[in-house]
């Protein structure tokens, strides 16, 4: 399959992806019409996803595709949990797609999954080790 065939297909798989979020959020506001729109918070405004808090609750570990010339070039990213400081954890090579970021449980590292664009076929589970100035704890210190 050529690259051009491969990236119109996750463009679809996205657009797929959308409209089923955009359902699930609508079912769900309907089951809970308690929560009003008012107490929804952007936290960011650009093709963003998989959003896990950090152990300590202050900051945001999601994947990106914000810096990308081509869509589906995913990176991982960290934020405060208001939106600020946004810092890429890892800047991959164009062909790859770096996703599903986790915190560990110590808040040292950071767990994903890694695709190699041009073979769909392949995939790696990642850990990041944090440069302390990025790494969080569980507890305050």
């Amino acid at each position: 399959m050529n690259k051009g065939k491969v990236m119109e297909l996750k463009k679809h798989a996205i657009s797929l992806f959308s409209v089923s979020c955009s359902l699930i959020i609508a079912m769900t506001a309907s089951t809970f019409a308690q929560v009003s729109a008012d107490s929804l918070i952007r936290v960011t405004a650009v093709r963003d996803a998989y959003p896990y808090w950090s152990p300590d609750g202050k900051q945001i570990v999601f994947q990106s595709d914000r810096n990308s010339s081509m869509l589906g070039n995913s990176q991982v990213y960290i934020l405060n949990a208001d939106g600020s400081n946004v810092t890429t954890v890892l800047d991959n090579h164009e062909l790859v797609e770096d996703a599903r970021p986790v915190w560990s449980p110590d808040g040292s590292k950071i767990l994903f999954n890694r695709q190699y664009i041009a073979n769909e076929s392949s995939m790696d589970i990642l850990i990041i080790r944090l440069p302390e100035e990025l790494a969080v704890s569980s507890f305050d210190k």
